[in-house]
């Protein structure tokens, strides 16, 4: 994720993220999938730059490899994404991030299967380094 500050309130920013396989409880299905989005971004309680939520739009490539009973597959479809976090400061410029994230894909369709519309829902940790 990269932010850049607008004023005191919003900012605008990039997120990109993989997400290893997902694995399908009722066959051999396991997909990828590649997101990159564009972000509003605002720190909630801008003072102490410790809350934060941000939304986008984005693009979603999934990837399935092939298995015994399905060939390999992939697609590249549009959806969104909502976030929430909270960072630790560590240092001056370093902390440590938590966030929880929801990303909706508009369609998840191949020749070997039609999903329809797929949420998301992810926690995760991360590494902050401030370049100001």
């Amino acid at each position: 994720m990269y932010i850049k500050d607008i004023d005191d309130v919003i900012s605008i920013g990039a997120l990109a993220s993989n997400y290893s396989y997902y694995k399908n409880r009722n066959n051999e299905i396991k997909i990828s999938i590649f997101s990159f989005a564009p972000v509003l971004f605002s720190w909630l309680g801008m003072d102490e730059r410790i809350f934060y939520g941000y939304v986008g739009s984005g693009i979603y490539h999934w990837t399935q490899p092939s298995s015994s009973s399905f060939d390999s597959t992939s697609a590249t479809e549009f959806g969104f994404r909502m976030g929430s976090g909270l960072k630790i400061k560590l240092g001056r410029k370093t902390g440590i991030g938590l966030n929880l994230e929801w990303n909706h894909i508009f369609k998840m369709k191949s020749k070997n299967f039609d999903i329809g519309p797929v949420n998301n829902i992810d926690l995760s940790m991360s590494f902050i380094y401030s370049f100001y």
